[in-house]
């Protein structure tokens, strides 16, 4: 429900319910807020502050389920709200979708970065590794 995805924007960037989840096949949707100011109460705010810097071939990592998943920037458009949408079809190649407004409290436009994954990678803890001499 939209009022309980709005709550969870104060925390940061939210997973969309029902897309992908990150590394898995299927489109991953990620949204957060944006606000273009250098000083915020709550940093949830700023989360997606310079995703409008992104430009295709750029990577970007996602650290989720103890791994981090590469993705590769294919586009970056600025989009109305409207017209904004998302596959969510969790049968494709897995993919990665990060949205948010352009301008801090209007609903009218969107940021749209979509990537395609290049592959994850296991996030290794200090003293975590195996195959090492004691």
């Amino acid at each position: 429900n939209i009022q309980e995805l709005n709550a969870a924007l104060e925390g940061g960037a939210v997973h969309f319910p029902g897309s992908a989840l990150p590394g898995g096949p299927g489109n991953a949707f990620i949204f957060g807020h944006s606000t273009g100011l250098p000083a915020v109460r709550n940093r949830a705010y700023a989360a997606f502050n310079r995703l409008d810097e992104l430009k295709r071939g750029d990577v970007i990592r996602i650290r989720s389920a103890g791994k981090e998943h590469w993705y590769r920037v294919t586009a970056v458009r600025e989009v109305k709200a409207d017209a904004a949408t998302v596959a969510l079809d969790g049968s494709s190649p897995p993919r990665l979708t990060l949205s948010t407004c352009n301008v801090f409290g209007a609903v009218d436009d969107r940021t749209v970065i979509e990537a395609d994954f290049m592959g994850s990678y296991p996030l290794w803890s200090h003293g975590s590794r195996t195959g090492s001499s004691s």
